[in-house]
């Protein structure tokens, strides 16, 4: 079975929060029908699922991660039309190397 992580940019502080930063003094996070609750509260985070695969420097790759291809550099983004991130397969994962992501790169 595939593991299943996300992650979330927080649109207020303008920082990216993983799970395993988490710790039992922060406020519990629920993701429901495409929105974020802080306590119960709506808050603008942007989640981003992995997309199973990893880079050729063993870094997870996410949606909205910015990857390079030698001189091709593009971001990884959900194709709902194609059920798909892309072009962006198994086989050539590990051509690719993580060097941001969207919000960061922005």
């Amino acid at each position: 079975m595939r593991e299943i992580k996300f992650r979330a940019w927080d649109m207020i502080n303008r920082v990216m929060i993983i799970p395993s930063e988490f710790d039992s003094n922060q406020p519990l996070m629920t993701w429901l029908g495409g929105n974020v609750y802080q306590d119960g509260v709506l808050h603008p985070y942007d989640m981003m699922q992995w997309t199973g695969l990893q880079d050729k420097n063993g870094n997870d790759i996410y949606e909205l991660d910015v990857v390079k291809n030698n001189s091709h550099i593009f971001t990884v983004r959900w194709h709902d039309s194609l059920a798909s991130y892309g072009s962006l397969r198994k086989n050539n994962a590990r051509q690719l190397e993580v060097i941001g992501n969207f919000y960061e790169t922005h």
